[in-house]
């Protein structure tokens, strides 16, 4: 453990130099990730925390799937005990996303299956808009969800995508006279999105 919280300190270290230079050097890249996925399947749950929190700076390569081969280590980390841990992971996988949407969407659609990460994993989705076209389907799956907050992230994700299929705009019709005025105003701007994308 020791070695691994040494390894994550020198790149931190400089403002996480190290970290950034992975976003346009593949020499540096290709030696990092292997470290850093090591590091992902620690047993300690701060060493994963960090390591995540390592891949999320490193984000947008200039290689598209640069950071691909993390992708299942984080998705484990979704299934962690941790409720930190999850939502780091989610957040890990926004990055990751960045630049490669066709693995970290499908990962994100599967987070939102928990509770727990639900309204994070919609917010990486809606950050991701358009990359996340296949997300659709998640949305409107919480349409009717219990929890206000959870259908205007529904109406926003549906605009922020472009989401104009009819079973879309149906959903974003019925979004207008939802009990909460904070879905109706969402739903209204989602509608506005949708049209201006046609």
């Amino acid at each position: 453990m020791i070695e691994a919280i040494a390894t994550l300190d020198a790149l931190e270290a400089n403002m996480s130099r190290a970290l950034y230079r992975c976003r346009f050097d593949a020499e540096h890249r290709d030696a990092t990730l292997p470290v850093l996925a090591a590091l992902l399947a620690e047993d300690d749950t701060a060493i994963r925390q960090r390591a995540m929190r390592a891949v999320a700076t490193i984000g947008h390569c200039d290689t598209t799937r640069a950071l691909a081969a993390l992708v299942p280590l984080l998705c484990a980390n979704l299934l962690h005990a941790d409720e930190l841990t999850r939502g780091t992971a989610v957040g890990a996988l926004f990055a990751v996303g960045q630049d490669n949407p066709e693995a970290a969407v499908p990962a994100l659609i599967d987070a939102c299956d928990a509770e727990s990460l639900l309204d994070r994993s919609l917010l990486a989705l809606i950050e991701m808009g358009e990359a996340a076209r296949s997300a659709v389907p998640c949305f409107r799956r919480f349409a009717t969800h219990r929890n206000g907050k959870i259908r205007r992230l529904v109406m926003r994700g549906l605009g922020a995508i472009g989401a104009d299929d009819e079973d879309s705009r149906t959903v974003l019709n019925a979004g207008l006279r939802d009990p909460n005025k904070r879905v109706r105003d969402m739903a209204q701007k989602a509608l506005v999105k949708v049209n201006e994308c046609q």
